[in-house]
């Protein structure tokens, strides 16, 4: 097992592949369990997809068979987000949302490029466009009953995740910088010392995570951060990756972090409590691929892990092994649960 050592009575929890989606890049998954992401064609045309748990549902788009689309994020409702637009090149790209069965514009912003990277279980979408001007810059912005809200800061902002308070996360600035978002505030979050940031994720608790150089803006001196109470930290620090390039990319309500880090096949990595290990050495059978990366974790611990293999990118779910003295008290749960079920619908 690959990690740092552990504190003193730390447990580790492995995890077991409960799931294998070929040929889909996941990129976002609910409390359910649902994925959302995208296949590729044979000619690389990129179409969103949803998986249900059992089989990936087209999702579509906005302009015919001959357009791409491409899913990012996916709530408890089951309702995702993304863009749609011309098969290739950026221009024309248009925010969507997918809910009911059906693909819709989220707004009416146009420019070169628009996007919804976040959805919220209110379904409240968060996103950005670039501007036709010149010189061509991007705002970021968020959608609720079609009511379009941009974030404070007029130029050059990305927006990456928007948590159920309405709160989003993203990069802005010429030199790109992370903050964090109330809508009509602005946190601007700092650096690990270098002089660019950006935040991926963030959860209910306002924990953001995302990456920073350590020094310039060179790509070698990328680190995953976590940010929270005012300082952003360094999350590789002390760990056998702390010089390799790194990303994290999603975050739960209980604080645990996943990511990517770059060179060689490519890690995976969650942060737990302190500590990184690599997702592959708490798997029985290790995933056996290249740019290893994991996207996202739920509240349940649940994390897609995407990679490449013959050619293609295929997704991973990861899902948590209970403890053995801990299944009496799942299986009780889960009776009490459907106990609750049952009497509400009856």
């Amino acid at each position: 097992m690959v990690m740092l050592a552990a504190p003193a009575g730390a447990a580790v929890t492995p995890y077991a592949v409960t799931a294998i989606i070929s040929n889909f890049n996941g990129q976002a998954i609910n409390s359910g369990g649902w994925v959302a992401g995208y296949s590729e064609d044979a000619g690389g045309v990129a179409k969103a997809g949803l998986y249900n748990g059992v089989s990936v549902i087209s999702l579509g788009t906005l302009g015919g068979e001959t357009h791409q689309s491409r899913a990012y994020a996916v709530n408890d409702q089951g309702q995702v987000a993304g863009f749609s637009g011309p098969a290739s090149g950026t221009a024309g790209r248009q925010a969507f949302i997918h809910t009911d069965g059906s693909m819709t514009a989220v707004s009416d912003l146009t420019g070169s490029y628009n996007a919804a990277y976040g959805i919220n279980n209110s379904g409240t979408t968060a996103g950005y466009y670039t501007t036709s001007a010149t010189p061509v810059t991007s705002r970021a912005y968020s959608v609720s009953g079609g009511v379009v809200s941009y974030l404070p800061a007029p130029v050059s902002t990305t927006a990456e995740d928007i948590n159920d308070d309405g709160w989003i996360t993203g990069g802005t600035g010429a030199v790109r910088q992370a903050y964090l978002s109330d809508g009509p505030g602005m946190t601007y979050l700092g650096t690990l010392g270098g002089e660019t940031s950006s935040g991926n994720a963030l959860n209910t608790h306002h924990q953001v995570v995302g990456y920073s150089t350590t020094s310039g803006v060179t790509t070698s001196s990328t680190r995953a951060f976590l940010y929270e109470e005012g300082i952003m930290r360094n999350i590789q620090t002390g760990t056998l990756w702390e010089t390799r390039t790194g990303y994290a990319e999603g975050i739960n309500d209980d604080g645990q972090v996943v990511g990517r880090l770059t060179g060689g096949s490519g890690v995976a990595f969650i942060w737990d409590e302190g500590v990184m290990y690599d997702l592959n050495s708490l798997l029985d059978t290790p995933i056996s691929g290249t740019a290893l990366r994991a996207n996202d974790i739920n509240n349940g611990g649940q994390i897609i892990v995407t990679y490449t293999s013959g050619g293609q990118t295929h997704t991973a779910i990861l899902s948590p092994i209970p403890e053995p003295g801990s299944l009496s008290l799942l299986a009780a749960a889960g009776f009490t649960a459907a106990r609750r079920r049952r009497r509400r619908s009856s």
